[in-house]
C-alpha cells in the first residue's frame, strides 16, 4: 500500500534478486511475477530503502488463492 504522492519502487533483497516492482501514488497492489503470480518466500523479505514503511499481518488477504493471510508492506 502506498500513501505516498509520488510513485514507489520496490526491491526486494533475500528474494527475487534483480526484480523491482513501481507502485502509483495511493496505490494497493499485489506484488507478483512476469507470469502473474504472486510473490511467495519462506525466508522473508527485507525491503530495500527508500522507501520507509511498516509491515503488518492481515489474515484475511488472499484467502480466496488458498492463503490464510498477507503481510502487508505500507509506505509513508
Amino acid at each position: 500500500m502506498n500513501q505516498l504522492p509520488d510513485t514507489v519502487v520496490i526491491h526486494l533483497d533475500n528474494a527475487f534478486p534483480g526484480s523491482h516492482w513501481e507502485v502509483g501514488p495511493y496505490a494497493t497492489t499485489l506484488l507478483t511475477t512476469e507470469e502473474g503470480r504472486a510473490i511467495a518466500s519462506d525466508a522473508g523479505w527485507v525491503v530495500r530503502s527508500p522507501p520507509r514503511g511498516t509491515w503488518h499481518y492481515e489474515s484475511s488477504l488472499n484467502t480466496d488463492w488458498g492463503c490464510d493471510g498477507s503481510w502487508v508492506f505500507t509506505t509513508y
